[in-house]
């Protein structure tokens, strides 16, 4: 169904959005997780909000799954024990900024020890091999 455009409660047009495309001003999706999760390219512009007391991982999709894939994900519950919680890419993929080394399959840790409630991370595929880190809250190092 498309979504109608209004200016001033008029409606003035309607765009077919294809799926998966972030509209913005209009609310993304959240899915709350208590287990790892693999994301895939459907799950494209969700706030993944981990409510888990032990080390969790988020694996994302392959960043050549379309360019412009992203996702959020954040801390409702801070880990009591283990290694805290690790957004992951897939295979050989990278991930860049925040002063991170890229190197092949290493994602970025929330640890234990660091974390708090609300620390988040938000990630965006350039289409080829590499995540780019857009929005960061909290303490997030590369994984060892």
């Amino acid at each position: 169904m498309p979504t109608r455009l209004t200016k001033g409660g008029a409606l003035v047009g309607a765009v077919k959005v294809p799926a998966g495309t972030a509209i913005p001003g209009l609310a993304e999706s959240v899915a709350i997780a208590t287990l790892d999760t693999t994301l895939t390219a459907a799950d494209s512009h969700k706030t993944v909000i981990m409510n888990a007391a032990t080390t969790k991982t988020v694996t994302l999709p392959s960043a050549a799954a379309a360019p412009g894939l992203t996702f959020t994900v954040t801390q409702q519950q801070v880990p009591a024990s283990g290694a805290g919680l690790t957004v992951h890419p897939a295979g050989t993929d990278v991930m860049r900024g925040n002063g991170f080394t890229p190197a092949a399959g290493k994602g970025a840790i929330n640890t234990q020890a660091t974390g708090r409630i609300g620390d988040a991370i938000t990630v965006q595929s350039d289409g080829v091999s590499a995540w780019y880190i857009t929005s960061l809250t909290g303490t997030w190092a590369r994984e060892p």
